[in-house]
């Protein structure tokens, strides 16, 4: 009898934690919460252009950038970073929208902290930022190399940010970068392959355990372009930086944007959004048997850059 309570809590248990798979989106410039199971949404923003969010790990905040003004090319932006609670209180206006502030995202080392990139389109150049809301004032410094561009992607528990960076191209173009290194500590690990990488590793994600990276890839190393992109899953190893057996889980839509992989909050599937099908849809794939699902929603809608609930990107 002890044993089949256990195994009835278990199974409840594991039915609510699938039943609670929401994450964050943005739905026709809104930003959205959404339900993977039952499509049910709650927009939470309205009556702007609104992008990227990101889901905190503590506290329900979601992050994202808005639209201040729109031009023909995407660097030639200006965005402000904002914050807003998952329930829909409580927005903020963090940066003042007069420079292009993009993808921002989450500290996972505890501290809830905001990582963005600021791209300066004069210079092809971007610095990494870091804002502090804990305080009784918001706080945002400069954390990368002001002399090179540096790019934030995902972050780890440990305090390193996952970066691209122009420092020694030659060398690497990725790297583990620690903000926090002390005085003769190397404050960046370079990102090892166990394959040939011919082409960007855009928008790359660690996975919440730290042992998956998703990404889009395209030979090539324009990164202003966003058609004919593949999303990839593959092994990573915060330790020595490593990332090898990469798997394709998207088909190439040479014509299509397939953009923006994200890990859902168990860690056992990735969405990333494609309009191959005409307005952009969300899509899931669960690694565990390789399926991918179109998550319901409206047709007429597009549904974009989603974020699963308390997984910081």
């Amino acid at each position: 009898m002890k044993q089949f309570l256990i195994c009835a809590l278990l199974a409840m248990t594991a039915y609510c934690a699938m039943a609670a798979d929401r994450g964050v989106c943005s739905r026709d410039g809104a930003i959205c919460i959404i339900d993977l199971e039952s499509g049910a949404e709650t927009p939470i923003t309205t009556g702007h252009t609104d992008m990227k969010p990101s889901w905190s790990i503590e506290g329900d905040m979601i992050v994202f950038f808005r639209v201040t003004r729109m031009r023909e090319r995407v660097q030639d932006w200006h965005t402000a970073i904002c914050a807003i609670n998952a329930d829909g209180s409580g927005f903020r206006q963090l940066t003042d929208g007069e420079f292009a502030d993009y993808n921002p995202t989450w500290t996972r080392d505890g501290t809830n902290r905001i990582i963005y990139s600021r791209y300066f389109p004069g210079r092809a150049r971007s610095v990494i930022h870091l804002i502090d809301l804990s305080g009784g004032t918001v706080t945002d410094e400069i954390i990368s190399n002001p002399d090179k561009s540096e790019y934030a992607l995902s972050a780890l528990k440990d305090g390193r940010i996952l970066i691209i960076s122009n420092r020694a191209i030659f060398t690497a173009l990725y790297y583990l970068f620690n903000p926090d290194a002390k005085p003769g500590e190397e404050a960046y690990q370079s990102v090892r392959y166990d394959f040939k990488m011919k082409g960007l590793m855009d928008r790359c994600s660690i996975s919440a355990d730290e042992r998956k990276v998703t990404y889009e890839y395209k030979r090539g190393y324009s990164s202003f372009n966003y058609l004919g992109k593949v999303i990839y899953v593959a092994d990573f190893d915060p330790a020595t930086g490593t990332i090898s057996n990469p798997q394709a889980i998207s088909k190439k839509a040479p014509e299509a944007m397939t953009l923006y992989p994200r890990w859902t909050a168990a860690g056992d599937s990735v969405v990333y959004h494609s309009n191959r099908q005409g307005k952009a849809r969300l899509y899931r794939y669960v690694l565990s048997d390789g399926t991918t699902t179109n998550i319901k929603g409206d047709g007429k809608i597009a549904y974009e850059f989603f974020c699963g609930e308390r997984s910081p990107k």
